[in-house]
């Protein structure tokens, strides 16, 4: 289910973006509590909290959120998605606490599959982890990819073997 848009985020919203790019555990644990929803999009950036913290490898931060009703899918309107954004930071720590929530590992956005993120950036670590937790090695996109063709695409030699 994708986070819902909000057309105009309240300074609480503000300030919960704010803490995250800050990396602030502090101030995010008490917004969170004081009833800040974790799971909308930023009209200004078109990020939700969960894919924010994930694109910047901020598993501390995404564990917080998580704990307070973050969701751990959620494709925005870019085809972006928490699982995606924490696959192309490089943090395995975030992918692995994503999977851990329930993160989808065969979701196809309109930027593919976690497995094709993977593949196109030769992470062989996060193939690895994917792979264990259940993603299609077949899946393709819309446009017919596959991970393997996005490997390759992107001359990663050691994700496609």
């Amino acid at each position: 289910m994708a986070p819902k848009r909000t057309p105009k985020p309240s300074s609480q919203q503000d300030e919960l973006m704010a803490a995250i790019a800050a990396n602030d555990e502090t101030s995010v644990s008490a917004l969170l509590g004081l009833g800040v929803q974790p799971n909308y999009v930023s009209a200004e950036n078109g990020l939700s909290p969960t894919v924010a913290a994930a694109e910047n490898g901020l598993a501390s931060i995404l564990k917080i959120l998580l704990k307070h009703g973050a969701e751990a899918n959620g494709d925005l309107s870019n085809g972006n998605y928490p699982l995606r954004a924490a696959i192309l930071s490089g943090d395995g720590d975030c992918c692995r606490l994503l999977l851990e929530h329930g993160a989808d590992v065969n979701y196809c956005s309109a930027r593919g599959t976690p497995l094709m993120a993977a593949a196109a950036a030769g992470d062989c670590e996060t193939l690895t982890l994917l792979l264990d937790s259940g993603a299609s090695i077949d899946a393709e996109a819309k446009d017919g990819l596959t991970a393997l063709a996005a490997a390759v695409r992107e001359n990663q030699k050691e994700a496609v073997r």
